[in-house]
């Protein structure tokens, strides 16, 4: 009963999640393609981005529960840094430019795949049917990213970079802000290689796993 409870939760959770993100990802295109203007765009969808990022936050309790599989740390990791970037949108919207529509890209269309996954896997243990996901929609899980990450990742470091002039306000005698910007934007290097690295190796074990199984079949 608890499990079912549980996976109820998650089908809900990640449903309010997809819907989000579709609809985030629809307004903050459409307005700016209407109106040309990347600041109006922000004007319009930077509340529903705030609301979506900060729910993302839950998931690091979903994995401290062990209510899914995720890892603990690749997910605070991924989860904290969006954040950090979005209080930064937050407090300097003046900065805001061509790295907001590289995150309204890249961020929406991983989770508007991302979460389907997740609501069929829910689903699936609900009614102990492990084939609900479709294999498009495995493929996209696990190869959107080759594309996604690198266009996120530049969002994210020009954000950083353009709010570099505001953060620097809080330089003291002992902290030089511009050396903590400048590793922080060294440490993406490593990060996004040990996070490539991580998906590739789920890629070639979800997508060539499946592939073996059915010539064995």
């Amino acid at each position: 009963m608890a499990k079912a409870l549980i996976n109820i939760y998650l089908v809900c959770y990640n449903t309010f999640m997809f819907i989000g993100w579709f609809y985030l990802f629809i307004l903050s295109y459409s307005t700016y393609f209407k109106t040309h203007k990347i600041k109006t765009s922000y004007s319009k969808s930077i509340f529903y981005l705030e609301v979506l990022q900060y729910g993302a936050s839950l998931e690091i309790f979903h994995s401290i529960l062990k209510l899914v599989r995720a890892p603990l740390f690749t997910t605070m990791v991924q989860v904290i840094s969006r954040i950090i970037i979005v209080i930064l949108l937050q407090n300097y919207p003046k900065y805001v430019s061509i790295n907001y529509l590289l995150l309204c890209f890249a961020w929406p269309i991983s989770e508007i795949v991302r979460y389907p996954f997740y609501i069929l896997n829910s689903l699936g243990r609900i009614i102990n049917n492990d084939n609900l996901i479709p294999y498009f929609l495995l493929w996209a899980r696990y190869s959107f990213f080759i594309v996604l990450y690198p266009i996120g990742v530049s969002g994210e470091i020009l954000t950083i970079l353009f709010s570099k002039q505001e953060l620097v306000k809080y330089n003291t005698k002992y902290i030089n802000i511009n050396y903590i910007i400048y590793a922080i934007i060294a440490l993406y290097i490593p990060g996004l290689f040990i996070l490539y690295s991580h998906l590739l190796k789920q890629r070639k074990k979800s997508l060539y796993g499946i592939k073996k199984e059915k010539k064995t079949q």
